[in-house]
């Protein structure tokens, strides 16, 4: 059986971010490689140049593809024959630095897949696409699915302590009661309101997940 079909070859994949100390880029790099569909071939590690050569040997990519910025690599990669350069960019960075990471290699004509949130506003988001849809050739963006079975469990058990609690602290606030919305989501963070407050605020915020 040929590897993905009629490319009869593995992706290759180029990794920003997951340089040593990370942990998403890891994530990222097993999953990629997990069906044995594609290969990680080069890297721009972390956004300390010296760091980012340096955790290259962790994911046995080459020194001369262990690059020290995402700039560096796509400029490097776009230089390399169509043979040999990387097919897609997966982004591993904190989350503000999504767009501009993403805007970079959509802008030098590479595919993307990057960790959520893909941006930070729909007006960035609308800017990928109006950018990909100005491209002469066809090119695919994508963010990964975060809201999975586990971590649904993981709310819904959260959820059940507070109630738990709230129900202990006799405050008579029900996470059901159709006046939960009533109570600013982001209350919460604010230490100095009420704390039965700030935990029915956190069950407010909890049911949009």
């Amino acid at each position: 059986m040929s590897t993905n079909h009629d490319l009869n070859r593995k992706l290759r994949m180029g990794l920003v971010g997951g340089g040593q100390g990370s942990f998403i880029g890891r994530v990222h790099c097993t999953a990629a490689v997990l069906d044995n569909r594609a290969s990680l071939v080069a890297g721009a590690l972390s956004s300390n140049p010296q760091r980012a050569k340096d955790s290259a040997a962790d994911y046995d990519i080459s020194d001369d593809r262990a690059y020290g910025s995402y700039q560096e690599m796509l400029e490097g990669e776009s230089g390399l024959p169509a043979d040999q350069k990387i097919d897609f960019v997966s982004i591993a960075t904190p989350n503000h630095t999504h767009f501009e990471i993403a805007k970079a290699a959509v802008d030098a004509g590479f595919n993307v897949i990057c960790d959520k949130p893909m941006t930070f506003d729909l007006a960035q988001a609308e800017g990928l696409l109006m950018l990909l849809h100005a491209q002469d050739q066809q090119q695919a963006l994508g963010a990964v699915q975060w809201l999975n079975g586990g971590l649904t469990e993981s709310v819904q058990s959260i959820r059940q302590q507070l109630q738990d609690l709230l129900a202990l602290l006799e405050v008579g606030l029900d996470f059901d009661d159709a006046d939960t919305g009533a109570v600013a989501p982001e209350l919460w963070l604010d230490p100095l309101a009420p704390l039965a407050e700030r935990m029915q605020a956190l069950l407010s915020s909890l049911s949009s997940l």
